[in-house]
């Protein structure tokens, strides 16, 4: 009895009082250090939502010390002994976005926030907002990509080798010189007319953006990482497909440049 009393006060008092929180990190978390040119940051990954954080060396050292055993107010103090700062407000946003990310053992639900977002649905004037908003970004996504992808890899590996990256170049700079010609001659018929000829476009635009996202998704096999969401958007107007790469974000520069590439 008299321990679910002082579950009850403790909760009053985290309630009541902010810097009686404790948080506690997650065990699952996954944590890569990476390097700038001025300092080094971490990256976490969420493998369940397969969410992302990024941080700063600090922010990290404060997430480290999440650990279910200290409150808000000894991780600020912890801070202020080790960088010499007291960022309250900072510290606040960043144990919000931590929990939002289910980066912390608890995720509350906001329920003021999914109210007001519920009558704001509900209201007349947002029906035209949603249509504008469904014109300039619709995303149509598929999970569960990652084994298609892996598969692929396997099959088209050969392309990675230094010969065929050297002929996909020497491609680029033909396409470009062409491309080039076109331009200046201003040359751009295509084999038909009228509705036909917007439809070829179309066809040709699709296609391109299509194996432009496949080369994304091929390259962040390349250096083994995951590779699970992808599928059609609607980008102002235009159809088109894409492949989410973030986990990319736990690799080196290198890896992630080769991927931003890749297209």
């Amino acid at each position: 009895m008299s321990t679910n009393g002082n579950d009850f006060w403790q909760t009053v008092s985290e309630a009541t009082n902010p810097t009686n929180y404790k948080p506690q990190r997650r065990e699952d978390i996954v944590v890569a250090q990476l390097e700038t040119r001025e300092e080094p940051y971490y990256v976490l990954k969420q493998p369940e939502t397969r969410t992302y954080r990024r941080l700063s060396e600090a922010d990290y050292a404060l997430w480290w010390q999440m650990n279910g055993r200290y409150a808000v107010k000894d991780l600020l103090f912890y801070n202020f002994k080790r960088f010499k700062t007291l960022p309250i407000g900072h510290f606040n946003r960043l144990i919000e976005d931590l929990r939002q990310g289910q980066f912390l053992q608890d995720t509350p639900t906001n329920l003021y926030q999914q109210a007001e977002k519920q009558l704001i649905d509900r209201q007349p004037a947002s029906r035209g907002q949603k249509l504008l908003d469904g014109f300039l970004h619709t995303q149509f996504a598929v999970d569960g990509l990652d084994r298609f992808f892996s598969n692929l890899y396997r099959l088209t590996s050969w392309l990675y080798n230094p010969i065929s990256q050297i002929l996909l170049l020497g491609f680029i700079v033909l396409g470009g010189g062409l491309f080039s010609m076109l331009f200046l001659a201003q040359t751009y018929t295509l084999v038909a007319s009228g509705w036909v000829s917007f439809v070829s476009l179309l066809i040709a635009n699709l296609l391109v953006i299509f194996v432009h996202e496949l080369g994304h998704g091929l390259t962040t096999k390349h250096f083994d990482r995951e590779l699970n969401r992808g599928g059609f958007l609607i980008y102002w107007g235009m159809p088109a497909f894409f492949v989410d790469t973030r986990d990319t974000w736990l690799s080196p520069r290198r890896a992630r440049i080769a991927v931003s590439w890749a297209g």
